[in-house]
């Protein structure tokens, strides 16, 4: 089975990334999450954004990076999108939903540290293209 997931990179003025930690675990990563079957990754991803931390995104995300990951057993198509922005009004509206322990903004430096070496190898892979097209990976390796 083919599972679906949608990240989104959004940024505060400082430039600095969000990142999101499951209240239940070490695990730091973008926000966002899975897809269901009668959505499109870009529909479950405002979904999802809406559901963990409270924020209505507009419609107006571009899509950066798309990794397709398989094992022995599942495939998983992550989408990743770029979100901007978010301003002061935003941020002060953040409300973590129970499973959310912990939302921060952190500079691409901190954040390849803290996030789970997958996601710190999209990111770094993303960043440096984020306005200049899709960066498409398959199992970590940049095609």
């Amino acid at each position: 089975m083919n599972n679906l997931t949608s990240r989104i990179i959004l940024f505060n003025r400082k430039r600095e990334i969000m990142v999101l930690k499951d209240r239940d675990s070490d695990y730091w990563g973008l926000p966002g999450g899975g897809v269901k079957l009668s959505e499109s990754p870009k529909e479950g991803l405002i979904r999802e954004i809406k559901e963990e931390i409270s924020i209505n995104l507009s419609s107006d995300l571009k899509l950066v990076g798309v990794e397709y990951r398989k094992d022995k057993k599942n495939s998983e198509s992550i989408f990743i999108f770029y979100g901007g922005i978010l301003s002061d009004r935003d941020i002060v509206k953040i409300k973590p939903a129970n499973e959310i322990g912990e939302v921060r903004f952190i500079y691409a430096a901190g954040a390849y540290k803290l996030l789970t070496p997958s996601m710190a190898r999209r990111l770094r892979l993303i960043l440096p293209n984020i306005t200049k097209g899709i960066v498409y990976l398959e199992n970590g390796q940049k095609i």
